[in-house]
């Protein structure tokens, strides 16, 4: 499996990683090189087999999940960090995403939310689930109420209809491939108008977006 995703499975729960490694198994994309139950374990499995992402649980013994992305990520940055956790409290989820992780899933969310999540963070792209994705725009449009007031950008002007639309979605927590879908659009051409998106608005990412969105009543 050559172009296979390489997983790592970090979940002091036994019965999860089984029930994990069962669902992944007969999908074609996905190979799981190993498991690990604490800190300690997914460091050393982690170092040894290089895996694409780490599928995290942020409360295992040792120094805990947040601890551990933090290492990953100035240790070995190509190998990204998926949160799965059942934990929705805020500050897990600002502790996780400043450590370096790619994704935050909530173990409440479908198989086919985390089968996606992971294939867009294999492209290189950030993955939040719509549930997360609305808590981190509030929480960012509480940060932006304190900063200094960016340059005012008139989103009706700045954007045409079919960029709004897309905005809109990103707002709802709608991945790459669901907009797609629902557009009846590429997902090569919904990451295009993506692109232009943040270029015209001076964003960096689909999460500044979001909040752009939210901030600007888009969505």
């Amino acid at each position: 499996m050559a172009d296979s995703i390489r997983l790592l499975l970090a979940d002091d729960h036994a019965l999860f990683r089984q029930l994990l490694r069962g669902a992944l198994a007969d999908h074609p994309q996905f190979e799981i090189v190993g498991e690990a139950k604490d800190t300690d374990e997914t460091l050393r499995q982690a170092r040894r087999l290089r895996p694409n992402i780490v599928l995290m649980d942020l409360h295992m013994p040792g120094a805990g999940g947040v601890e551990a992305t933090r290492i990953l990520h100035g240790e070995l940055p190509a190998v990204q960090v998926v949160v799965v956790t059942a934990s929705e409290d805020e500050d897990d989820l600002i502790a996780a995403l400043r450590a370096g992780a790619r994704g935050y899933f909530l173990k409440s969310a479908s198989f086919e939310q985390l089968i996606d999540s992971l294939q867009t963070i294999a492209r290189g792209q950030a993955a939040l689930t719509p549930e997360v994705t609305t808590k981190l725009v509030t929480l960012l449009g509480r940060e932006d109420a304190h900063d200094s007031p960016a340059r005012p950008i008139d989103p009706t002007s700045a954007l045409n209809e079919r960029e709004l639309e897309i905005l809109r979605l990103v707002a709802e927590g709608a991945s790459n491939r669901a907009i797609a879908n629902q557009l009846y659009l590429s997902e090569n051409t919904v990451r295009t108008y993506l692109a232009h998106i943040l270029e015209k608005l001076g964003l960096d990412n689909r999460v500044q977006a979001a909040a752009f969105a939210l901030r600007n009543g888009i969505a």
